[in-house]
């Protein structure tokens, strides 16, 4: 009876060390400056979001990061979409996870983008190898349920291969799969997704041990923030797309700001942020 006490008292201590003594790696590495400016799909409003095009906007814009959304196909490739149906933004049709990539790399992903030339949904890994060296990415991986944590587990090892750990955050709103990334590599930052429909989901913050809190800007408040900085947790913000918004997220001090509306962002001259 002692032995099964002791091990019942061992357990309750590990979990809550687990659960409430956790703290987040640290992410200023991540932020070159603050706030750290990045682009919503790539700049989605001057290019089809998610693709090339809309990724070298960013870069021709000044910016030095981007937000992208990954999701995985039926044969198990990780592409770049936001949708998990192609006909959104393609002129293809069916749900991406019961396609294989043969299949999806035929579409065009401009179509309703009449003034760009036709464009294809890219893989991840083509993705982050057209970046430049000192880019950073927030990849949002889409999760259909909690239980879904593989397209996670993938991209986490994409990233621990390809040696991007300070470069790049692993965001999603699902903190099953947030969790399963520091099964990955411990190293790897991530970005707990938060929008008014989710927000329940919060209460499961310290099961996922991010390192970063991702709100959707309507739910940004002081209390918000204060209890971000007291659990250590940096803030990346978005979708901010109004000059006024922007100005008062700097006063706040956040983090990362992702926007689709770069012009609306001071860029940083001197210190490698900006053109020219």
């Amino acid at each position: 009876m002692t032995m099964v006490l002791t091990i019942l008292v061992t357990v309750l201590v590990l979990l809550a060390k687990y659960l409430y003594l956790w703290r987040p790696n640290g992410s200023s590495g991540f932020y070159p400056v603050k706030p750290f400016y990045m682009a919503h799909r790539g700049v989605m409003t001057r290019a089809p979001e998610n693709t090339f095009s809309a990724y070298s906007a960013a870069i021709d814009a000044g910016l030095k990061g981007t937000e992208l959304d990954v999701m995985e196909t039926k044969d198990g490739q990780l592409i770049c979409s936001h949708n998990f149906d192609l006909e959104r933004i393609t002129d293809g049709q069916g749900y991406i996870f019961n396609l294989n990539y043969s299949e999806i790399e035929k579409v065009d992903a401009a179509y309703r983008f009449p003034e760009a030339s036709a464009a294809r949904i890219p893989l991840l890994t083509d993705v982050l190898n057209f970046f430049p060296a000192e880019f950073r990415v927030n990849i949002e991986v889409k999760s259909r349920s909690l239980t879904d944590i593989f397209t996670t587990l993938k991209v986490a090892r994409l990233v621990k291969k390809l040696d991007l750990q300070g470069r790049i955050i692993i965001s999603c709103f699902n903190p099953v799969a947030l969790m399963a990334v520091k099964w990955v590599d411990s190293a790897i930052l991530t970005g707990f997704l938060v929008e008014p429909d989710t927000w329940p989901l919060m209460r499961f913050i310290n099961l996922a041990h991010p390192d970063c809190l991702h709100p959707e800007a309507g739910l940004v408040t002081d209390d918000l923030l204060r209890f971000a900085r007291q659990r250590g947790l940096a803030v990346n913000v978005w979708t901010v797309n109004s000059q006024p918004a922007i100005d008062w997220l700097v006063k706040k001090d956040v983090d990362g700001i992702i926007t689709d509306r770069p012009e609306y962002c001071p860029l940083h001259s001197g210190l490698g942020i900006g053109p020219g």
